[in-house]
């Protein structure tokens, strides 16, 4: 198309201005190729969504996978990694919510066993992607965002390996209002980590009361058990059962609670929302 369009064009350039090819060679070209990308987008753009869609379908976006976000690309601008880690972990742990949920309610473990092997291949894929990515400043608001986001991954490991054994899954809550507690507290959890602008203005105050809620109610719920034992109308394998499940909530509750704590932190510590550019951080730095 532009060797077609050389000839018409020296033409309409003569008649316009006779000789100025001769006289002014780069304005020429300059005007040449100002057309000729000008011609080009008017020719392209009616075609671009159907482009688009054609590439799609080439090449299909795995919406299913956790760590679809982690490109090696963004490894080289610490802030936008950890970003994608950030949302990464906060994928792992809905899921890990999700089936804890419906062990919760139900005592059926299917939906929480069935998703374990995507979380601990996500959780591996998130740390090998993090031994690439560094922090330089020793102290400020990257070096803090970094911090809560390895925290997390520590807190949310620990979580996972009470989900992963099969004896503390079995371990189903005999305390109903300690059940019930739990669910309402990771319930708020999980709407705070669905959304980024709700994690940012979630009351720390109001999740905080939650968990204490459940610890109150598993500290009755124990007392209530160590009772019954101490009339001996209870065996002693029963006993230690009981208070194994409440201790195995109990545990759930503090890991859900440090990672939430850490990835709500992650924004508030960069003074951004999740996702921020690298610029915008910079600025907040220096300022």
């Amino acid at each position: 198309m532009a060797f077609g369009l050389l000839s018409p064009y020296n033409w309409a350039l003569d008649g316009l201005s006779s000789g100025l090819l001769q006289r002014d060679p780069e304005l020429a070209l300059v005007g040449f190729h100002t057309l000729f990308n000008g011609l080009g987008v008017i020719l392209v753009l009616p075609f671009a969504g159907h482009f688009a869609r054609l590439i799609e379908r080439l090449f299909p976006e795995d919406e299913s996978s956790i760590v679809r976000h982690l490109n090696t690309n963004l490894q080289k601008d610490t802030v936008q990694a950890l970003a994608a880690v950030h949302r990464a972990l906060s994928e792992c742990m809905l899921r890990l919510l999700s089936g804890l949920t419906t062990y919760l309610e139900s005592g059926h473990e299917d939906t929480l066993v069935a998703l374990l092997p995507d979380v601990q291949s996500a959780m591996a894929t998130v740390e090998t992607y993090l031994l690439k990515v560094h922090t330089t400043e020793e102290v400020g608001p990257i070096n803090d965002a970094h911090l809560e986001v390895l925290h997390a991954v520590a807190h949310l490991k620990l979580l996972l390996e009470q989900c992963e054994e099969p004896e503390k899954r079995a371990l189903y809550v005999e305390s109903n209002e300690a059940r019930q507690v739990a669910l309402q507290a990771f319930g708020t959890v999980a709407g705070s980590l669905s959304d980024d602008t709700a994690m940012e203005a979630a009351e720390s105050t109001s999740l905080a009361e939650g968990f204490d809620a459940l610890s109150e109610k598993i500290r009755a719920a124990r007392h209530r058990v160590l009772m019954i034992a101490a009339t001996g109308t209870q065996a002693v394998a029963e006993t230690e059962a009981r208070l194994e499940s409440l201790r195995w909530l109990e545990e759930l509750g503090s890991h859900v609670r440090r990672v939430h704590v850490h990835l709500q932190r992650f924004p508030a510590a960069t003074g951004m929302r999740v996702g921020t550019d690298r610029a915008a951080l910079t600025a907040s730095q220096a300022s």
